[in-house]
């Protein structure tokens, strides 16, 4: 496992999962979700770029910040 942190942004990466977390929630409620699970007025609060190619194959996602 490979963690990075900087910022504020702390990223881990493993052989089966990516994890990019924003050090900004401390003492809040955390909730998760796939996409297809929130409401779409939730999914605007979410700026993620989702990138695959034409036969729907996932090749990565941005996140902006």
């Amino acid at each position: 496992m490979v963690e990075l942190k900087e910022s504020g942004v702390i990223c881990s990466v493993d052989q089966h999962i990516i994890s990019v977390k924003f050090d900004k929630s401390k003492g809040k409620k955390k909730y998760g979700g796939f996409p297809w699970e929130l409401k779409k007025e939730q999914l605007k609060h979410f700026p993620v770029i989702f990138e695959f190619d034409n036969d729907s194959n996932f090749l990565g996602l941005r996140i902006l910040r």
